[in-house]
């Protein structure tokens, strides 16, 4: 079973995502480093790594679109399996078999897996990220404890090549936020996979610039431009039937709050505000292309 890897990189510090990527080469069989930085030069950077593809986009397309370049280099060679992961995660030795002995647990007794994927941690915090509006319950298969759930975060997921054949390629409209769970939501639709989390096996990951504090529970801090993709994208989102209604609604909540939050205390406040109302008003328009 051939696994390639896809990691999307974007201005990236050399030090660290090449040590990144190194870990990754020594898990899977290639790993194709799609860039969506101005210019190359990571590429003689990856010169010391002998199984990887370097394909750089000179242009920031999005986490879609890169992502998507990745998997058809794949999907061309024939591999069977494909693992995305970030420019600043570092895989744990021995990740990627583990995950392959889930997911052929999980066909054994006839779960049809999409996606196998370790729990995420805050690398800030230490703590798990939330993920109750996400679950369907606990399942135990060959003596892992798993969680199943309705989408998988795209750091660190182990996914068949076949269901981007199958289910399609990644909403490159999207651009950037919701990108990993709309194409698990579709997939689920029309291919009635399912998703699981291995909670033995742990990913130190990171999500937005910092930490904050709603209604006593911890929100990932992200850049004033990620409000537009947000806001817009989960008006977008909530227009499709096969996206589940308890995360519209969680959402609709978590989005409301932050308005108020980034409005009392983003700094720039101005430039939050501004792209949050930009965000709803692009939302509100009918995407056709999703």
């Amino acid at each position: 079973m051939k696994t390639g890897a896809v990691i999307v990189t974007y201005h990236s510090d050399k030090q660290d995502v090449i040590k990144s990527i190194s870990h990754l080469a020594a898990e899977v069989d290639e790993v194709c480093v799609v860039d969506n930085s101005d210019d190359d030069v990571l590429g003689l950077a990856l010169a010391s790594i002998s199984n990887h593809t370097y394909l750089p986009q000179y242009m920031n397309r999005g986490i879609a679109a890169a992502q998507n370049a990745g998997i058809s280099h794949f999907l061309s060679q024939g591999y069977d399996f494909i693992l995305f992961s970030d420019q600043d995660t570092l895989i744990p030795e021995g990740t990627v078999g583990r995950l392959h002995g889930i997911f052929k647990a999980l066909e054994v007794v006839h779960y049809t897996p999409g996606a196998v994927c370790p729990r995420a941690y805050n690398a800030a915090t230490g703590q798990p990220y939330p993920h109750q509006v996400n679950s369907l319950g606990e399942v135990a298969v060959k003596g892992h404890r798993l969680t199943e759930v309705t989408y998988a975060m795209s750091s660190i997921s182990l996914i068949p090549s076949r269901l981007f054949t199958e289910a399609g390629m990644m909403a490159e409209t999207l651009f950037i936020d919701g990108v990993d769970s709309e194409w698990c939501w579709r997939a689920r639709q029309k291919q009635g996979v399912r998703f699981f989390v291995a909670e033995d096996l742990h990913v130190a990951h990171h999500l937005g610039i910092g930490n904050g504090v709603i209604a006593g529970k911890s929100i990932s801090i992200t850049p004033p431009y990620r409000m537009y993709y947000q806001y817009r994208n989960y008006l977008w989102l909530c227009r499709l039937s096969y996206v589940p209604w308890k995360w519209k609604c969680y959402n609709g909540f978590k989005y409301l709050a932050k308005i108020f939050y980034y409005g009392l205390f983003g700094t720039p406040r101005k430039d939050y505000l501004r792209e949050i109302f930009k965000g709803i008003y692009s939302g509100m328009k009918k995407n056709r292309d999703l």
